[in-house]
C-alpha cells in the first residue's frame, strides 16, 4: 500500500511540516498496515492519493486515519 500526499509548491509547505506530516502517517498507519510506503512532497498540484489497498474496507479506514491527522494538528512543529 502506498500513501502519497502532495503539496502544491505555491501552498508554501515547509520541509519541517512535511517531514511531520509523514512522521505521523507512519506512526498511526504502520501498526495496522506495516507494509504501507508513504511519500509526502511538494508538487505541481495538491493530492492525496491512496494505492494499492485490498479493498472499499481497508481503504475507508486508511482514508478514515488520515482525517483524524489532519484534524488534529498536535503533529505540526513548533516554530
Amino acid at each position: 500500500m502506498r500513501v502519497e500526499v502532495l503539496f502544491d509548491k505555491q501552498a508554501k509547505v515547509s520541509q519541517p511540516v512535511m517531514a511531520a506530516l509523514a512522521n505521523e502517517l507512519q506512526k498511526k498507519i504502520s501498526p495496522q498496515f506495516p507494509n504501507a510506503r508513504f511519500r509526502v512532497a511538494s508538487s505541481s498540484s495538491t493530492l492525496l492519493q491512496v494505492t494499492g489497498t485490498k479493498d472499499e474496507t481497508e481503504y475507508q479506514s486508511i482514508q478514515s486515519i488520515i482525517q483524524e491527522i489532519w484534524e488534529d494538528d498536535s503533529w505540526l512543529p513548533v516554530n
